[in-house]
């Protein structure tokens, strides 16, 4: 269980009084030190005063000094020092002269030779007692030191720390009971506040945010007032939208699951009859490649998709998890595509034997009519054009099976992929191309994939083909290679006769012509612009067109970079 936090009030009252305490320390050392100097300095002043008259009431002979210093020393009750220029001890009120040590480094000594008066206070090493020293210059380099002890003085100084000592502790104790009081009195609408505004978390209809009268806290109140019906407002659009949304996704024949962590947050009706009705977590999704799908593993992939078999008669489905941006959750669809395989499994093999079996006539057809061309006497010029028109035929009949079987190709062989220059291949396709009946401008810039380098050149290959093959002679082509949103964009634009937009949908449909006419006349088999589509969506791209009839149309191949 998380520990509980102090509450606002107790942390106010407890920073109040830590402030408080603190600068009553603070107010408390200082007043100390400044009653110490005070009386430090009072003793000092009193010491000089006395020192000078000691000045005046010693006698010029040396030999009198002695009793002179202990006379005057039990006169004035104080030490009584004559010290001489060198630092020898010529008279001492309180110890034999003869006895003392040189007093010439002595801090006050060293002023009062100086010329100066000298004050220190240190412990006598004679008579073991601290003293506050003043010595004064008297004549000839002679020094008079006067001392007393510092024991009154740290008395007074003593019973002046208690008296203060007693007023900081009742000014502390007014000041916590203040602070006390303050923290109540400031606190109590807060938690008013708080009240309100817990009893809104909780759902509580209508709560009523209290006045205090306190402008900040009145502003507050109305805001979370706002918001409260704001809230409430923003609720019910959920939960309508919910309900709109649940509508939707039953209706839909794809199942739709929204994963958030280990846990099936949603299934609508179509992917519960493919999951089942009690699965909850991820744990008892079934089969095991949607459990690989959607783990930690994948979601470096950002999308992942597998199909699988269930039920039986068996049905082939279709799962994609896509891996929603930073919300931590993971949209996986699955989708029945039983009827669809089978649709494509007929198409693939009816393409894949239609090439077959069309490819054998149709070099007969052609060997046949390069014969006649060379063989026939009689009526030459007609046999040479019937010969023509079989030769031109056969080499359309062969085209037409060469991109069946391009295509065959390309929906059963695995591709092999390796990084490659997609600039390079467009501008090696254009320079192949060899057009002179329209021009050609070529833009390009760095763009590496990876992908099948055959199939890719035959997709431009045949992008190139359909832009000449529909612009008019003298006509132009822009060419593009260019990065957008990490892929790689090859665009090719003309200015040629355009498509009607009621065709434009179904341009890239296989065997689909919208100049059934024109397509012939150009050689065109209906199948380029489909195995355009079919090579970028093996490359986990796309296609994509824009045409103005009469103005122009645009192509674009668009594939994931290199990662």
């Amino acid at each position: 269980m998380p520990r509980r936090s102090p509450s606002f009030r107790r942390r106010l009252v407890t920073w109040y009084a830590l402030t408080l305490l603190v600068v009553l320390a603070g107010l408390g050392l200082a007043l100390d030190q400044t009653l110490r100097s005070f009386l430090l300095d009072q003793l000092t002043d009193s010491l000089t005063a006395q020192g000078r008259a000691v000045q005046q009431a010693l006698p010029a002979e040396e030999a009198d000094l002695q009793a002179a210093a202990e006379a005057l020393g039990d006169d004035l009750g104080m030490r009584i020092t004559v010290i001489a220029p060198d630092g020898s001890v010529l008279a001492d009120s309180a110890s034999d002269p003869t006895t003392m040590e040189n007093h010439s480094t002595r801090p006050e000594v060293v002023d009062a030779l100086g010329g100066r008066v000298g004050v220190a206070s240190r412990t006598s090493a004679t008579v073991g007692i601290a003293f506050r020293y003043v010595a004064l210059p008297v004549r000839d380099g002679v020094v008079v030191r006067v001392a007393l002890p510092e024991t009154e003085t740290q008395q007074r100084l003593a019973s002046l720390r208690v008296i203060l000592l007693v007023w900081g502790l009742i000014a502390a104790a007014v000041g916590l009971i203040g602070v006390w009081l303050i923290g109540r009195h400031s606190m109590r609408p807060l938690e008013d506040l708080a009240r309100s505004v817990a009893d809104i978390s909780q759902g509580v209809a209508e709560t009523e945010i209290p006045r205090s009268g306190i402008a900040e806290l009145d502003h507050l109140g109305e805001a979370v007032a706002q918001m409260a019906t704001e809230i409430d407002a923003r609720i019910s659009d959920i939960q309508r939208e919910q309900k709109v949304r649940d509508l939707v996704l039953s209706a839909l024949d794809i199942g739709v699951v929204l994963i958030d962590g280990d846990d099936i947050a949603y299934a609508n009706p179509p992917a519960r009859t493919l999951i089942g009705n009690e699965a909850a977590r991820v744990q008892e999704l079934h089969p095991a490649v949607l459990r690989e799908m959607i783990s930690p593993a994948g979601a470096d992939e950002e999308r992942a998709a597998a199909d699988y078999e269930a039920g039986y008669p068996a049905r082939s489905i279709a799962a994609a998890a896509v891996w929603l941006e930073r919300s931590g959750l993971v949209l996986l669809t699955l989708t029945d595509v039983t009827e669809a395989r089978r649709v494509e499994a007929l198409r693939r093999d009816f393409v894949s034997a239609a090439s077959h079996e069309l490819k054998t006539p149709a070099t007969a057809i052609q060997a046949g009519a390069e014969t006649i061309l060379t063989a026939l006497d009689d009526d030459p010029e007609a046999a040479r054009l019937f010969a023509q028109r079989v030769c031109d035929d056969a080499f359309r009949l062969s085209r037409i099976v060469g991109d069946l079987l391009d295509l065959s190709r390309l929906e059963m062989q695995e591709p092999v992929r390796v990084p490659l220059s997609l600039s390079e291949l467009v501008q090696d396709e254009v320079a192949r191309l060899g057009v002179v009946s329209v021009n050609i401008s070529v833009q390009t810039e760095p763009a590496i994939v990876c992908g099948e380098r055959a199939d890719l050149t035959l997709a431009v290959r045949n992008l190139l083909a359909n832009a000449v093959r529909y612009t008019p002679e003298g006509g132009h082509i822009w060419v593009k290679v260019y990065t957008d949103d990490r892929a790689a964009v090859v665009e090719v634009a003309d200015d040629g006769v355009g498509i009607p937009s009621a065709d434009l949908p179904r341009v890239f449909e296989r065997f689909y012509r919208v100049d059934e006419g024109r397509s012939r006349r150009t050689g065109g088999t209906g199948l380029g612009l489909a195995i355009v589509k079919h090579v970028a969506e093996e490359h986990g791209g796309r296609v994509q067109a824009e045409s103005i009839l009469a103005e122009g149309s645009v192509f674009q191949i668009v594939i994931p970079l290199e990662s």
